[in-house]
């Protein structure tokens, strides 16, 4: 995981990402979005984690908003991404995971790099990364988190859960949305376990995940029904 942050990390440099400078990310929760959050933060940038749910014109707002100049993303966002590509203009790079393009979007294997590329220092409230609101009241507003942020959240989580390097989490809620970003990965991974990335929660497949991949935790959301 350190080596491919790393090679993001270059890549992202190379293609002129300046520190501060915010990167979408518009995926499922596969392993790329991991490696993709930890390199854009390692070359100065903030990570922009955008709802997979959301429409067109709530991807453009955001974008907008935010000002993101690169976008990393997969072929099945494609029908959402290239109805707004014109109306992005500061977006001057879109790669995707996978065997097809959106548009003008470029592989996802041209972004990791090799080459040593001299890294911007990070400080402990420098912004890492922006959750959006849901917009429910009004347009969604930014949420900027600091490593401050993300690392006290995290250790907390750690020291009231007991998560030690022998837990594995299965991880079923969606990396883009805080809770399932800090407890389903980051604290896992602080405490030196494991994780286990599912795209979405069945029924059917999650019994035999957590027999399978000899799962210690899981996390979800509680809902209230009323009857």
């Amino acid at each position: 995981l350190d080596a491919s942050a790393a090679r993001i990390a270059s890549g992202l440099v190379r293609f002129g990402i300046d520190p501060g400078e915010n990167v979408g990310i518009l995926l499922p929760n596969v392993p790329e979005y991991v490696e993709v959050f930890f390199g854009i933060v390692r070359a100065g940038g903030v990570a922009v984690m955008l709802n997979t749910g959301l429409k067109s014109e709530e991807i453009r707002y955001i974008l907008d908003n935010c000002r993101a100049a690169t976008l990393i993303t997969t072929p099945r966002f494609c029908e959402v991404i290239d109805p707004i590509r014109s109306e992005l203009p500061q977006l001057d790079h879109v790669f995707a995971i996978g065997d097809e393009l959106c548009g003008d979007s470029r592989p996802f294997s041209e972004l990791p790099s090799d080459d040593p590329v001299a890294l911007p220092g990070r400080k402990p409230d420098d912004p890492a990364g922006i959750i959006y609101t849901s917009g429910i009241t009004g347009l969604p507003k930014g949420a900027v988190l600091s490593n401050r942020n993300y690392l006290s959240n995290t250790a907390q989580i750690v020291q009231a859960t007991g998560l030690t390097e022998s837990d594995r989490m299965l991880a079923v809620l969606p990396l883009f949305h805080v809770m399932g970003f800090t407890l389903n990965l980051l604290a896992p991974l602080y405490a030196g376990g494991s994780v286990v990335l599912q795209r979405g929660f069945s029924a059917a497949d999650f019994l035999p995940s957590l027999d399978r991949f000899h799962v210690t935790s899981f996390t979800a959301v509680p809902t209230v029904f009323a009857i």
